[in-house]
C-alpha cells in the first residue's frame, strides 16, 4: 500500500446498519398490538454438544397498526434469535429462526422474551427447551465382539445384538 494516496486508499471492510425508530415519546401510551403467535413453546430435538439445530416461530400482525418488536438477547449464549428486532407491517408475518447450540450434556430451558411496540406491558414470552446428549450404544454378549483369526480372502461371520439407548 505504499504506492497508493491516503485520499484514494479505500480499506477492504464493510459495516451493516440497521435502525429503527418509533414516535412515541418516553413512557407514553403506545398502540396496543394485535398479533397472533404460532407457538409459545418450542422444543429442540436432542443433539451433540456442539451442534446445531433450528426451530421457526410465526408472528403474525392481525391489527391495523404496524408492530414494532424486539427479543432479549440470551444471556447464556446457548439460544440465538433471527432477526432480533424489526417493524411488522399491519397484516404482515415475520418467521423467526431460533437456534440452539448446546455446549455440554444437559437439558437448557429458557424463556425468550419478545417485547412489542417498546412497552413493558406488552412483553411475552416464548418458552424453549434444548438438550444435547451423549451417544450411547450397548453391545451384545458383555460388550465384546470377537473374530477368530482366518486366511487371507476368507470369512468369519459373527451375530451379535447392537442397542441404540440415547436419543441422537
Amino acid at each position: 500500500y505504499r504506492m497508493v494516496e491516503d485520499s484514494t486508499h479505500f480499506p477492504p471492510w464493510c459495516l451493516n446498519i440497521h435502525a429503527t425508530g418509533l414516535t412515541f415519546p418516553e413512557q407514553a401510551e403506545t398502540y396496543l398490538p394485535r398479533f397472533r403467535i404460532d407457538s409459545r413453546r418450542v422444543v429442540f430435538p436432542a443433539v451433540n454438544v456442539g451442534e446445531a439445530t433450528y426451530r421457526t416461530v410465526l408472528l403474525d400482525n392481525v391489527g391495523p397498526t404496524p408492530i414494532y418488536y424486539s427479543f432479549d438477547n440470551d444471556t447464556t449464549g446457548i439460544y440465538t434469535m433471527k432477526p432480533t428486532k424489526g417493524v411488522l407491517p399491519p397484516g404482515q408475518c415475520q418467521v423467526y429462526v431460533l437456534k440452539v447450540v448446546p455446549t455440554e450434556v444437559k437439558t437448557y430451558r429458557q424463556a425468550l422474551k419478545l417485547r412489542l411496540n417498546d412497552a413493558d406491558k406488552n412483553t411475552q414470552e416464548i418458552s424453549v427447551l434444548g438438550s444435547a446428549e451423549a451417544p450411547d450404544v450397548l453391545l451384545g454378549h458383555g460388550g465384546v465382539l470377537y473374530f477368530k483369526p482366518t486366511c487371507l480372502g476368507t470369512t468369519s461371520p459373527r451375530q451379535s445384538c447392537v442397542q441404540h439407548q440415547s436419543r441422537i
